[in-house]
This record gives structure tokens, sequence and C-alpha cells, in this order.
């Protein structure tokens, strides 16, 4: 009995190593990649498969859920007020999505590129997009056309630098508003990468 409880106190450390520090990895992508691995692959910010659907902040007037459409989970929302374009508050300024803090510094000084897979139907005219750093400047809002299929958008913004003292507590938004009021917007994903 206590050669067998010897032998399985030897190989937990191994096989927390070899299967559930990969799993850990996979739930926790950004602690763990490398800054230059992420800015050329991308950040996934968003999309309606765990762990990146935590990036949506709800917002109580927007009817918004991930629904299961042509094989793909995707984020269907409606009732997207056309915004002041005021950024007082990024979250109320349309369908927000917010990265963790450590994309603060990931992207400091370095130009990337938005990229976002959507669709807009009853799209009368653009979707405004804009990436704010949530202390030190924002892209202004960009002008997107999606239809209603399924496409890739992007646009691209340097990030200022910072001193690290003014970057506590500082998460970075991406922020979407349709100009229709009868827009209906589809998400399929948002990533965020070093511009090519």
């Amino acid at each position: 009995m206590g050669r067998v409880l010897g032998a399985v106190l030897i190989l937990l450390p191994i096989v927390g190593v070899m299967f559930v520090a990969p799993l850990l990895n996979a739930f926790s992508p950004v602690e763990r990649i490398p800054e230059s691995e992420v800015l050329a692959k991308g950040w996934e910010l968003f999309s309606c498969e765990q762990p990146f659907a935590a990036a949506f902040v709800a917002n109580p007037s927007i009817v918004a859920e991930c629904k299961l459409v042509e094989g793909h989970k995707v984020l269907v929302a409606e009732d997207i007020k056309p915004s002041t374009l005021s950024a007082t508050k990024w979250a109320s300024e349309g369908l927000a999505f917010q990265f963790s803090g450590n994309a603060t510094h990931q992207f400091l000084g370095k130009e990337i590129s938005i990229v976002i897979e959507a669709s807009c139907e009853n799209c009368n005219g653009a979707v405004k997009a804009v990436y704010a750093t949530g202390a030190f400047g924002n892209s202004d809002w960009r002008d997107l056309a999606f239809t209603g299929t399924i496409s890739e958008q992007a646009f691209s913004y340097t990030v200022p630098d910072a001193a690290p003292a003014r970057l506590t507590g500082v998460k970075p938004w991406v922020v979407l508003n349709p100009q229709s009021k009868d827009a209906k917007l589809t998400i399929r994903r948002i990533l965020v990468k070093a511009a090519e």
C-alpha cells in the first residue's frame, strides 16, 4: 500500500505537467503567450466560445445573445441605439467588448489591426467602430461597411506609449455601433494583432 501511494505521489506532478497545465494554458491564453506571438497571431478578444465570451460587456438596453447560426456560434445583437459618439462611457456607446488589463501592456507603442468578423442586416450606412485604450487615447470612430453576409473588416491604430504608472486598472475597449436603429449585428469573432 505504501509503495502504491509513493508511486502515485511521484507521478502526480508529471500528470499535472502533461495534462493539467496545457488545459489551464488553453483557458488563460493571455497570461502565457509571449508578446511576439500575441502580436503576430492575434489576440482573440471575443468569440462566443469560452473564455473569450467574457469580453462582451452586457448593456441592458441591447438585446444580445450567443446563438448557433449556420454551424457557428455567433453573437446576435439588436436594438442598438445609434450612438452620440460622445465617448463618455464606452460601455454605453454600443456593442462593447473589453480586454483584460494585460492587453494594455502588450500593445503599447505598437500599430495594431482590429479585425472583426461580422455581418449587419438592415444596415443603412456604416457601422462605427473604435479601439479605446481606456485612459490615454483612442482610434476615433471608424466606418466599417458590413453586409448581410459575414465578412472580415479591419482598421488600424497606433497605440500611444504610456508610463506604467498610468496603466493601473486600465483595460482597453472595442465598441461597435451601427448607425441604423433597425440594424441587426452578428459578430463571429474580434481579433487584435500587429498591423501587417
